[in-house]
């Protein structure tokens, strides 16, 4: 609702209040009996005062709000979440049961979930694609220590051209970052079959 543009604001306004409207191409007006319910993740009364929504649609739906916080401020919720999102991942795929450890819905629980619950399905998927012995982890599914995300050494000229040992440099800390994520744990590659 908080993106609708404000030059088709009056025409929504015009069919929650009027319950009419004209359809494209048509100088015919018709009736509607809907009920609407509406959603938005932006702070609708912020937009009227920045005069990017009308407050007079802000007004008329305006009966019953309710908020819902973002996952972060509910983190009880989160470990829940994720029970019923892998039961569903279960029921789609047939793998066996996962197993949860106090680590896992630890991290669960500490991380902050700027994506809410879309950032946590997709979390939860990839820690059961990487799953290891049906044993869920957050080993290179989330940046080590919530939200930050993993610092990389960059030059600040990117015109400069790089000595052999700044790149040794990078390689290594880039290498260093990789096991510090697997706990430094390293697997072998496979070896092909071909010769």
């Amino acid at each position: 609702m908080g993106g609708f543009p404000l030059e088709l604001q009056p025409t929504l306004l015009r069919v929650l209040q009027e319950h009419e409207y004209e359809p494209v191409g048509s100088s015919r007006t018709r009736k509607v009996d809907v009920r609407v319910v509406e959603a938005t993740n932006q702070d609708l009364a912020a937009e009227v005062k920045a005069g990017r929504f009308r407050e007079d649609l802000f007004c008329r739906p305006n009966v019953f709000p309710i908020s819902v916080p973002p996952l972060r401020e509910h983190s009880a919720d989160v470990e829940l979440l994720a029970r019923l999102i892998i039961e569903r991942y279960h029921a789609q795929t047939g793998k066996p049961p996962f197993v949860l450890t106090a680590e896992f819905l630890r991290r669960l629980r500490s991380y902050e979930w700027p994506g809410n619950l879309r950032e946590l399905e997709n979390v939860i998927e990839r820690a059961a694609i990487l799953a290891r012995d049906g044993i869920l982890s957050f080993n290179n599914v989330l940046p080590p220590g919530g939200s930050q995300p993993i610092p990389v050494r960059r030059s600040t000229d990117r015109r400069k051209l790089r000595t052999k040992r700044e790149l040794r440099d990078v390689e290594r800390d880039t290498l260093v970052q990789a096991l510090e994520q697997l706990n430094g744990r390293w697997r072998e590659p496979k070896q092909s079959l071909r010769r």
